[in-house]
Order: C-alpha cells, then sequence, then structure tokens
C-alpha cells in the first residue's frame, strides 16, 4: 500500500487493534507508508 488510500486503510484497520498505524508499516517494512504517517503527523513516540 504506497497510496494515500492505502495509508488511510491502514487507519481505519489499525483503529481496531493495539499497535498504531506507524507500527503497523513498521512492522511490514513499509517504508512509503512510514513517510506518509510521519508527513501526515504520526506520533513517532507513541505507545501501543
Amino acid at each position: 500500500m504506497k497510496t494515500l488510500a492505502g495509508v488511510v486503510l491502514m487507519l481505519v484497520l489499525s483503529a481496531h487493534a493495539t499497535a498504531t498505524p506507524l507500527h503497523d508499516a513498521a512492522e511490514e517494512g513499509n517504508t512509503a507508508a512510514i513517510i506518509d504517517l510521519l508527513d501526515a503527523g504520526a506520533d513517532p513516540n507513541a505507545k501501543d
């Protein structure tokens, strides 16, 4: 998922999970999503 729609989908799916979308993207090795999430204001210091 390297598109904005992919990032939005990740946010929606992660709303019900214990990890943050940024953690999910990192776990998957999805560099594009990591960059998009950080650019959108994701907190890199957020706890699960």
